[in-house]
């Protein structure tokens, strides 16, 4: 019997990255961005990639429809007909500690996928996507509520392997890491960076050398992910025209005003986060998840 349990992602990613374009495409493929590529030539390639055997001489015979559905279960995007739909699982029936749990095993097996990948991360979105795909676990809630303790306890099962921090590799749009990250580092490590996105960029790094990302000659720089918006153009004024002299207008003042400067504003004060579940608190202060 064809041993298929042991194809996992990194070997569709190897197969993808070895596509020969000329492989002619079925009716069920695999989409990764704007490209498309055969199931069933991914998923016979994956499992000698896994395997080194020949998924059909092994007398495993797969349909087009068979592979689309194994990829779908590794949690990648497919398209083609009769695919059933997703059989989801609320989060709410299962419970929020299995939910987390689940999701926090695929956030992993996604973050290590972008730790092997030299200066590669993965935003918020995406990740909280892939871990309800993956699992096909859904949540009604938003990102927000839930994903500081997934990655909390990704950061966690990180500390007791005595790994550098997947979760610093989860940055929102701005290229920054969540405040759950922070509260890891204090909790787990007990330090507080003064500058926390330069630590979590040398974390990433750290990460990339630990799992075996293919490096520069100078063994790769921590590199801080800030997008910052473009500056406006403004469009060339015509100069005005000269007003008319009024007697209002050249009637002169005795004293003049100096101007006073502003202070400038305190700085914002770090958002308050449960210590155990590495979400934001409430007004209440107390965690929506503790008991």
């Amino acid at each position: 019997m064809a041993e298929l349990a042991q194809i996992r992602r990194e070997h569709v990613h190897r197969s993808v990255a070895e596509y020969d374009p000329a492989n002619p495409l079925g009716e069920h493929r695999l989409v990764q961005g704007h490209q498309e590529y055969d199931a069933a030539t991914v998923v016979l390639d994956a499992y000698w990639l896994a395997t080194g055997a020949n998924l059909e001489a092994d007398g495993e015979m797969l349909t087009d429809r068979d592979c689309a559905l194994l990829l779908r279960g590794l949690g990648f995007e497919v398209q083609g007909p009769s695919l059933p739909p997703v059989r989801w699982t609320n989060a709410a029936t299962v419970g929020t500690d299995h939910s987390h749990a689940t999701w926090a095993l695929a956030a992993r097996e996604r973050l290590e996928e972008a730790a092997r990948v030299y200066r590669s991360v993965v935003t918020v979105a995406e990740l909280a996507d892939f871990v309800q795909r993956r699992s096909q676990i859904r949540s009604a809630a938003a990102s927000t509520s839930w994903l500081g303790d997934v990655l909390g306890r990704v950061a966690t099962g990180c500390a007791d392997r005595a790994e550098p921090f997947l979760s610093s590799l989860c940055v929102d749009a701005r290229g920054r890491v969540g405040a759950s990250y922070a509260t890891s580092l204090r909790v787990l490590r007990g330090v507080t960076p003064e500058d926390v996105d330069a630590q979590s960029a040398q974390e990433r790094l750290d990460c990339h050398r630990h799992f075996g990302a293919e490096l520069p000659e100078d063994g790769g720089r921590p590199t801080v992910f800030l997008a910052t918006p473009a500056p406006r153009e403004r469009a060339a004024r015509e100069p005005r025209a000269p007003r008319a002299a009024t007697a209002r207008a050249t009637t002169t003042r005795s004293s003049t005003r100096t101007a006073t400067p502003k202070a400038a504003p305190p700085p914002p004060k770090p958002l308050a986060t449960c210590p155990v579940h590495f979400t934001v608190l409430p007004p209440s202060g107390i965690c929506d998840y503790c008991d």
